[in-house]
């Protein structure tokens, strides 16, 4: 009994299934182009929306990997942070079960991640995969709402998760 629960901690745990239709960032691909890898690149990807916006495509699970960071690899060796992790946006109130936190370029998003917390399409920001919801040197909880390492988009926060 001891053994399987060694073994049990040293497998990685997967954060997200790996999907052909849905990118590293939570967005649906479109329904004429799934995850692959097109025009010849060396990572997978796919066009989002039909204004030529596209994201990264994980070829297995969304893994925890590193520091806090959640990564997936994206073909070759090439890795791409992923989401997957934020049930509920930055008010804490959960996110509709299949739309959860992501980029949703699809639906009108702007490269900010967030979900839609009601069936009456009412929405609220998320956290960035890259990061949580804390104080950060504040005096008040905030977290990144992009998935660009290099935006300084934020949002404050209440979502412990």
């Amino acid at each position: 009994m001891r053994i399987s629960r060694i073994l049990l901690l040293l497998v990685p745990v997967a954060t997200q299934v790996f999907k052909e239709d849905i990118t590293a960032g939570n967005s649906k691909c479109r329904f004429d182009n799934k995850c692959g890898f097109h025009q010849d690149t060396t990572y997978s990807w796919c066009f989002v929306d039909y204004s030529d916006y596209w994201g990264s495509c994980c070829t297995d699970s969304c893994r925890i990997t590193g520091r806090d960071f959640l990564w997936c690899p994206t073909g070759g060796t090439t890795y791409q942070h992923c989401g997957g992790h934020s049930t509920k946006d930055v008010l804490g109130r959960q996110c509709l079960e299949n739309h959860p936190c992501g980029t949703h370029f699809e639906e009108g998003g702007n490269g900010v991640h967030w979900c839609f917390v009601d069936l009456n399409q009412n929405w609220g920001y998320c956290c960035a995969p890259r990061d949580k919801c804390d104080y950060n040197g504040e005096r008040y909880k905030w977290c990144h709402i992009s998935g660009d390492v290099t935006s300084t988009r934020w949002q404050y926060c209440k979502n412990d998760e």
